[in-house]
């Protein structure tokens, strides 16, 4: 890969895209091509605001920002421009945060992610209900991190989703708490027979990080990953934000899709409590420390050899009969892989890749890292819609054009 070289923007003009620096590969015509997609791919998703980083193999990167941080209101007619360091609400993308520290504590011999819930318990007492622990007593840590477990999605429960984002999205909420909404619910599978996402298991995931370390998934992860990595602008934030925080958001609307209903379309999501997503959920960050951090996890030394590979094992996620869902895939394999906290997918063009994408009622983000070149991605949006479900697909064709070129 040629080097990254800076050039000077001359002028910044509200609503257009801009790239702060640019790929010597990265002729004008592909930056124009970039810049119109994602410029293209906000107004579709009636985003206000839209950040794109790539991450080349000598640490350069390249950043498209397009927007501003709210929308036009009678209150605010000219809203600020979004900026590399406003933070975004990141959603699942959490879940590789909290996949690292459980295979942190595997290589400190705290645990195995064979071990069952059963196993934990008798090694760190009663850390749930005796109802949840009889329901789902025989489930491996490895089943709730590569979401076979079987356990029923919180967040597929209409009642669960009426209460924090219609009725109390202020609420502070107990992840324990939570889990009574998942438990009234029959398992999808036996577990380890199957594959369906669940946010569920990483919440249990959380709860039961606290149990071994005895602190707070917060402390956890500010000690164990966002201090030593220097990852300044990533938050785990399970509860109302505090101003510093409120004053760099980019602020979050819902449109139709998957928050909409019961959210009535383009209202303002920003600050619901975020304690409801916890551990399966509750970051913000920024595309620069995203792309950082995804890095990390791939070539860094935050985790041990043997754990960074178990976090590469991958289960069948397909939903179309191709594989077997929940059945070991190897990584050259031509299907859709789970992994712990990450997806393995191979595309014709890219070759492998590995990716994640996270929403909240607001936002969408996405990562992608294409081992072949060494190139990572990252984007976030402020809006959650069913356009914005593309975000994977503009990540694709996004690291298409800068390999083309």
């Amino acid at each position: 890969m040629n080097k990254l070289i800076k050039i000077v923007i001359l002028i910044l003009v509200l609503g257009f895209v801009l790239p702060c620096y640019a790929y010597k590969n990265l002729n004008i015509s592909i930056n124009n091509k970039i810049s119109s997609l994602i410029e293209n791919f906000r107004k579709n998703t009636n985003a206000p605001s839209a950040v794109l980083s790539i991450r080349f193999p000598n640490g350069e990167r390249i950043n498209y920002i397009s927007g501003t941080t709210e929308k036009k209101a009678f209150k605010n007619l000219i809203p600020h421009k979004v900026t590399v360091d406003n933070l975004f609400q990141i959603g699942s993308i959490t879940k590789s945060f909290i996949a690292v520290i459980i295979l942190q504590l595997e290589a400190e011999n705290k645990l195995s992610i064979n071990d069952t819930i059963a196993n934990m318990n008798h090694k760190y007492g009663m850390w749930l209900s005796k109802d949840e622990f009889n329901a789902w007593k025989n489930i491996t840590i490895k089943q709730l991190l590569n979401m076979t477990s079987g356990i029923f999605s919180i967040t597929e429960d209409p009642q669960f989703n009426e209460e924090y984002l219609v009725k109390f999205p202020k609420k502070q909420w107990d992840p324990k708490e939570e889990l009574k909404f998942s438990l009234k619910h029959k398992n999808y599978f036996a577990p380890g027979t199957g594959w369906h996402y669940s946010d569920t298991d990483y919440t249990i995931l959380g709860i039961l990080i606290e149990a071994i370390t005895g602190h707070s998934v917060e402390t956890e992860i500010n000690n164990r990953i966002l201090h030593p990595t220097h990852l300044k602008n990533t938050y785990y934030l399970s509860r109302s934000y505090p101003d510093f925080i409120r004053k760099k958001m980019a602020h979050g609307y819902a449109y139709t899709g998957d928050f909409s209903p019961p959210v009535q379309p383009g209202t303002d999501m920003t600050f619901v409590n975020m304690s409801v997503a916890n551990a399966a959920g509750a970051m913000v960050s920024n595309t620069n420390d995203i792309i950082d951090w995804v890095h990390d996890i791939f070539t860094g030394k935050i985790l041990q050899p043997a754990q960074r590979n178990e976090m590469q094992s991958v289960v069948c996620s397909a939903t179309d009969g191709s594989c077997k869902p929940g059945e070991s895939l190897r990584l050259n394999s031509r299907f859709v892989g789970f992994g712990l906290g990450l997806v393995y997918l191979y595309h014709p063009k890219l070759g492998p890749i590995w990716f994640y994408i996270g929403s909240t009622a607001g936002y969408y983000a996405a990562f992608l890292w294409v081992p072949q070149q060494d190139l990572t991605l990252a984007m976030t949006i402020s809006s959650s819609s069913e356009h914005s479900k593309k975000i994977f697909k503009t990540l694709l064709e996004t690291a298409s054009l800068v390999i083309k070129s």
